[in-house]
């Protein structure tokens, strides 16, 4: 099976299927697709069982060269594995592949090229009770239970609850 046929099988067979909620493909989906892409315009036509680890980290060089920030990259190797993994699950490749492919370190802060991503800063307090009357009841409550906890920083604080 070459790369491209593991890629086009995992997509269609597993990722479709599995990455779904409420009948509509989910956000991971979105993630999955450019991290596939990355594998498949670097590397598509060899043989699936030859991916390794040298491989590996040739497509993480991409990503980073493409200027994705180092938690994201870890997070789409993590993909890149798991996607191994299920064609091990499936009896697709042999499992010393997906093995071979754990011996990949993630990227360390300050020991890579890679970018880092923006922190979230704090929330301010004022921005917080002027959105407190526009959020539902349930997490409005539970903005308000972490604020009298002292929470010690309010970092994403909003940004989840917006998200609810």
């Amino acid at each position: 099976m070459t790369l491209n046929e593991l890629i086009l099988f995992y997509w269609t067979k597993h990722v479709q299927t599995h990455y779904v909620k409420n009948s509509k493909p989910s956000s991971e989906q979105e993630i999955i697709r450019p991290t596939l892409r990355v594998v498949r315009e670097h590397d598509g036509m060899p043989s699936a069982a030859d991916f390794g680890p040298v491989k590996l980290k040739a497509v993480r060089k991409v990503m980073i060269d493409r200027g994705w920030c180092r938690e994201s990259i870890n997070q789409r190797v993590n993909r890149i594995r798991r996607r191994f993994k299920w064609a091990v699950s499936e009896e697709l490749i042999d499992e010393s592949t997906w093995q071979s492919l754990s011996s990949v370190t993630a990227l360390q802060k300050g020991r890579t090229h890679a970018k880092e991503s923006i922190p979230v800063l704090p929330v301010e307090e004022e921005t917080i009770n002027t959105t407190l009357p526009h959020l539902p009841r349930v997490v409005a409550d539970m903005v308000r239970i972490q604020l009298l906890r002292g929470v010690s920083t309010r970092r994403s604080l909003l940004h989840s609850a917006v998200r609810h």
